[in-house]
């Protein structure tokens, strides 16, 4: 809230920018290393994976633990040299007649991986699911500064020492490069969970490694507090102004649908309503199922609800899988075991994952349904939960 548009997104714009005058109007140089088919007999013909060159703007190649290369004003810059990103494309039976010709035309999407993931993410069964059950071709690349290598050097290595916190948003800011590049390639999605919150609100390992490295509460809150200025640069949250309205320098606006696990142990739902209230987005309700007890007072606060359907604007969804409410305080939901009370109230599917019903949204085909219409051209969020609370009871 207190920094400029210029020193949140100033090297990112840039880095975009001049990669795309690089670019020009071609595509980035690339491979096709692997082709398998049939990928997947009930869902995906071909999964296919690459490489593809976009400029550097670090330092040591690249490397995992790497930093920005800047002029003496800050800027990134490029000196010539590439870095060779990786991606992963699915393309589902339902663009071929049979597995054969002719073919039906797909819609094109990307998919962003989880903290700490890679491109092979693209291919999950989930992923399958919905480029199946709606005709996409799915493509994803490796979130760099943030994916599965970059454990060691950044995000584990700041869990132990705050002093590295600048790290893993050098890379991340020169991996837009390789986010932007791949749709020329291939010829989306959004999260909104400040780091910050993230770390402290998760049951994950980051909050247990935290903990030992720094055991005072008061010592993780003034940290986290100096190096969210960092992360904002590459945290969702830190741009979320500039997404819906008051867009970037050649940036269209955008319209943002937030499907949320209630209760989620991975990520904390609270980001999602800041972001909802930042970026104006409406809420689907009934939100929740009226028997369901929350400790707030007003829950999902100051977020109006979606007036009618078919709704053409920003939404926020949530998806409930039986959990009970999260806390209230800065600390993680509780697990839920078998022997606990709690767990007979639980769906299916968090039973499925040690009671975390983080997974659950994305595996319901109500849930896909509502993503696929959104993402037609001039799509819209419609209702399909029959003006009843969202459940998401499947798992798998």
């Amino acid at each position: 809230t207190t920094q400029s548009a210029d020193s949140t997104a100033g090297r990112l714009l840039a880095i975009r920018d001049d990669a795309f005058d690089i670019l020009g109007a071609t595509a980035p140089s690339f491979t096709v290393d692997t082709i398998d088919e049939p990928f997947d007999p009930n869902n995906i013909f071909r999964r296919v994976d690459g490489t593809f060159q976009v400029p550097l703007y670090l330092e040591d190649g690249g490397v995992p633990g790497s930093v920005l290369r800047v002029d003496d004003q800050g800027v990134p810059f490029n000196e010539g040299d590439f870095f060779t990103a990786n991606y992963r494309c699915i393309i589902p039976y339902a663009a071929t007649t049979g597995g054969g010709a002719p073919a039906v035309p797909a819609r094109a999407a990307l998919y962003g991986h989880g903290l700490l993931g890679t491109e092979s993410q693209t291919s999950s069964s989930h992923v399958r699911d919905f480029s199946s059950e709606h005709n996409f071709v799915i493509c994803g690349t490796a979130w760099t500064g943030f994916a599965e290598e970059d454990a060691d050097t950044t995000v584990l290595a700041v869990l132990a020492n705050f002093t590295c916190s600048t790290t893993g948003t050098a890379r991340a800011e020169s991996s837009v490069v390789c986010w932007r590049r791949l749709p020329r390639t291939s010829s989306a999605s959004c999260s909104a969970c400040p780091a910050s919150t993230t770390a402290r609100c998760s049951t994950a390992v980051f909050g247990e490694l935290l903990s030992i490295n720094y055991p005072s509460a008061m010592d993780r809150t003034l940290l986290f507090a100096a190096a969210q200025i960092l992360w904002d640069r590459t945290d969702p949250s830190g741009h979320i102004n500039h997404v819906t309205s008051d867009p970037y320098p050649d940036t269209p606006v955008k319209k943002l649908l937030y499907h949320v696990a209630f209760s989620d142990h991975q990520v904390a739902p609270v980001t999602a309503e800041v972001a909802a209230r930042s970026n104006g987005a409406r809420l689907h309700t009934p939100a929740l199922l009226g028997t369901k007890v929350v400790p707030e007072v007003t829950p999902f606060y100051d977020i109006p609800a979606i007036p009618a359907y078919p709704y053409d604007g920003s939404a926020l969804v949530i998806w409930d899988s039986g959990n009970p409410a999260p806390p209230i305080g800065n600390v993680p939901p509780a697990v839920i075991t078998e022997g606990d009370p709690e767990w007979a109230d639980l769906m299916p599917c968090p039973k499925e994952y040690s009671g975390d019903p983080h997974e659950c949204p994305r595996r319901q085909p109500e849930a896909r349904l509502q993503k696929s219409e959104f993402l037609k051209s001039n799509g819209a969020v419609v209702d399909v939960c029959g003006g009843a609370a969202c459940l998401a009871p499947l798992g798998n």
